[in-house]
């Protein structure tokens, strides 16, 4: 039996508009967006990536609620251009709330010449 999509969230980044982000704020616009395990363990080159797929999942749980963040959001790059997703309290707790076991959400990337970088993340039950 197939697998039927519940949520999906969809993200295009701008990789200028990213790099625009970093000169403008700097450090601290990534201590914002990224948990020091992915600054830690991520490329540099890589960082919109994770970033986008952050953004993916805000738009697939319909917003960033209320005393969340995106530091309640880890995204781990895996082989094939695969996404893997784990969420910290609150965050954690809205998608409970949602009735949304995040062990079927499957996520994935795709880069567009050098200058897009397209993220999806679909929740199967």
């Amino acid at each position: 039996m197939k697998d039927v999509v519940q949520r999906a969230g969809m993200d295009i980044l701008e990789l200028s508009r990213f790099q625009h982000a970093i000169q403008r704020s700097g450090i601290s616009f990534l201590h914002r967006i990224l948990s020091e395990r992915e600054r830690n363990e991520t490329a540099e080159d890589l960082y919109p990536i994770l970033f986008s797929a952050k953004e993916s999942l805000i738009k697939l749980t319909g917003g960033l609620p209320p005393a969340t963040s995106f530091l309640q959001i880890e995204v781990l790059i895996q082989a094939n251009s695969s996404l893997e997703i784990k969420l910290y309290p609150p965050y954690s707790e809205l998608a409970r709330q949602m009735q949304i076991d995040f062990e079927h959400i499957k996520g994935t990337y795709q880069i567009y010449s050098e200058e897009l970088i397209c993220t999806s993340l679909t929740y199967c039950n």
